[in-house]
């Protein structure tokens, strides 16, 4: 043969006998102790946890974990108490290959309580890994809970803090990752008015480009935990999530000095009850979405927090609804968008409300979104925007019941200013205590005229029902002011999503649009938004 001849078939031999050489396995099958389970995938060639813990076992070769690779988990896993990394991914996979760790039907991680890496970790700095809860996997613990309080395994035992994912253990990054469609139940089981300080968290994961979505979670301290670092994080979506019975539902701060983050998508995400996180020493501070920088940090566009219903009983030691805090004076947060989302406290206090802005930064836009009081006497909603530039507050609904401390304050402090308050509709602000621009108004009527603010919003009933939609006749129907050019041709998700009301119904591309989260739709109203439930994407 000539030189050339021989080159071509020995590349010809590489690219034939390469996939074989380099590739991992397709699928890998982890059952408690290693044997195989009928009924389910796991019927052979079946692994016990300590294989996925080896990293002998993780790279290239068919037997091997690697990119592309579908780890599947069948059965019931027992761990001993304060069990912390469980299950710890050892690599990560490639852009359209990750690594996925997949919960078959029925699959659950169980421990008397979890610790500080919990259930399923990983080594860091990995990427491309999917965490799958599937159909209905579950982490649980079955012991942790406040002195006195039932376990799912009896009389709670342990007082003990961890997580059930952490996927970002220490400083550690998780780019490119996604947990999704998993379970989470009784990590702590506390009782309103103890006075322990316990609180296990759901999912940890920090990173660039991550997903957080349609988990359910509930008795935890903090839901979803997620970070962003001095070495700059972007794109962390958090959505369609169902939180409750916990202290705080969705947290996003800064893990250290000069921190940044640069796209937040906060969104669909139902949210509700807080107050068996009280605490007689008020220990904790509830907020269902909270948005933070303690350091000398900075977030920038785009920051979207929409579509989500936060409600329930928000507790005696209740902060906010949603908080976005810039606590350091040299720290600040862009331009960011609150709009479609829903208030609905039944009971407890509301030390700063609905939503309380305290950024410094060039401020908040607040669009169509609903906060109704229930009734509830000393549960007020705020709309805060305090430590901001150029504020704008439209085509959102505050609907109270006049009692002392049920509020509508816009409290600018702190040297702020707003550049927008109109077409909105407050409904029983309480009298003695309304609202602030410098300077206190006891009336919508005397803000209005003290400040030029609020001209073309409406003081009379929004006329709601019960799942705060406009009844026919509403005064909120056609009382907003269109806001086509601000959503249309915007991404989605994102803030082309505001040209749509909270059920999905389009907003016309001209002339008025309806006040509040919901537009106005004739025929069968739209179902109430779901509770305790996690939505499964196929």
């Amino acid at each position: 043969m000539n030189g050339s001849r021989k080159l071509s078939l020995v590349v010809a031999a590489v690219l034939t006998f390469a996939p074989f050489g380099f590739s991992s396995a397709t699928d890998v099958y982890i059952t408690p102790n290693g044997s195989p389970i009928s009924g389910t995938p796991c019927t052979s060639n079946t692994q016990p946890p300590s294989w996925f813990n080896n990293s002998a076992n993780w790279g290239a070769g068919t037997s091997k974990i690697g990119p592309g690779t579908t780890v599947h988990l069948c059965g019931t896993f027992t761990a001993s108490a304060g069990a912390s990394g469980y299950l710890t991914f050892q690599g990560g996979g490639s852009s359209g290959s990750p690594v996925s760790l997949r919960f078959e039907s029925g699959a659950v991680l169980t421990a008397p309580y979890w610790g500080s890496k919990g259930a399923i970790s990983a080594v860091g700095g990995l990427s491309y890994v999917v965490v799958d809860g599937g159909k209905n996997g579950t982490i649980q613990a079955t012991l942790n809970g406040s002195p006195g309080a039932t376990c799912l395994g009896g009389a709670c035992q342990y007082q003990q803090n961890g997580f059930a994912v952490n996927m970002s253990p220490g400083s550690a990054s998780c780019n490119n990752c996604e947990i999704k469609n998993l379970t989470i139940s009784d990590m702590y089981m506390h009782t309103a008015s103890s006075n322990d300080s316990g609180g296990n968290n759901g999912i940890g994961m920090n990173g660039n480009n991550i997903s957080i979505d349609n988990n359910s979670i509930h008795d935890t301290c903090w839901a979803i935990n997620t970070g962003y670092a001095p070495a700059g994080t972007s794109n962390v979506s958090v959505f369609n999530n169902t939180l409750y019975n916990i202290d705080h539902g969705v947290a996003v701060g800064d893990t250290g000095n000069a921190a940044s983050l640069s796209g937040l998508y906060i969104y669909g995400n139902v949210i509700h009850d807080f107050s068996n996180w009280d605490t007689t020493g008020n220990y904790w501070h509830h907020d269902g979405i909270h948005v933070f920088a303690n350091y000398t940090s900075s977030i920038s566009p785009p920051v979207m927090i929409y579509n989500n219903y936060i409600y329930g009983n928000w507790g005696a030691n209740d902060n906010a609804g949603i908080y976005l805090e810039v606590y350091a004076n040299s720290s600040n947060m862009g331009t960011h968008y609150v709009f479609n989302n829903i208030f609905a406290p039944s009971g407890g206090m509301c030390a700063n409300g609905a939503i309380n802005d305290l950024v410094h930064g060039t401020g908040m836009n607040f669009y169509n979104n609903t906060m109704v009081g229930n009734g509830v006497g000393a549960c007020g909603v705020l709309v805060g925007s305090q430590a901001a530039t150029s504020s704008v507050i439209e085509n959102s609904i505050y609907s109270g019941n006049g009692m002392s401390g049920q509020t509508a304050i816009i409290d600018t402090t702190g040297g702020s200013t707003m550049s927008t308050s109109d077409y909105n509709s407050w409904y029983k602000t309480y009298t003695g205590d309304a609202m602030r621009y410098n300077a206190w108004y006891t009336s919508v009527a005397l803000w209005t005229s003290g400040t030029g603010f609020d001209r073309n919003s409406i003081t009379s009933n929004p006329n709601l029902n019960s799942n705060y939609q406009p009844n026919s006749g509403s005064p909120v129907i056609g009382a907003g002011t269109n806001l086509y050019s601000t959503c249309n041709g915007q991404p989605v998700p994102g803030l082309g999503a505001l040209c749509n009301d909270y059920a999905g119904n389009p907003r016309p591309s001209s002339g008025n649009w309806d006040i509040g989260a919901y537009a106005y739709a004739t025929g069968d109203p739209p179902p109430a938004p779901p509770t305790g439930l996690a939505a499964v994407v196929r």
